[in-house]
């Protein structure tokens, strides 16, 4: 198993909805909202080939939804 350490940075504009939606499949970002120009942003690091796979098929997941 190769590490791969990827950080998306992503806009939300339903932050809060998607914080929860990723929490409940055990994916967590950092909030970028404290941050003056970042309030709609939130960051994922991701370690894994495998992870980057489960976090963007819970993203599309998630886009779908909305």
């Amino acid at each position: 198993m190769s590490i791969v350490i990827v950080m998306l940075i992503i806009i939300v504009y339903h932050k809060k909805c998607f914080i929860n939606f990723l929490e409940e499949k055990n994916i967590f970002g950092r909030d970028y909202g404290h941050v003056k120009g970042m309030e709609n942003y939130l960051r994922i690091t991701i370690g894994t080939k495998e992870q980057m796979k489960k976090v963007l098929d819970v993203i599309k997941d998630f886009v779908l939804l909305k």
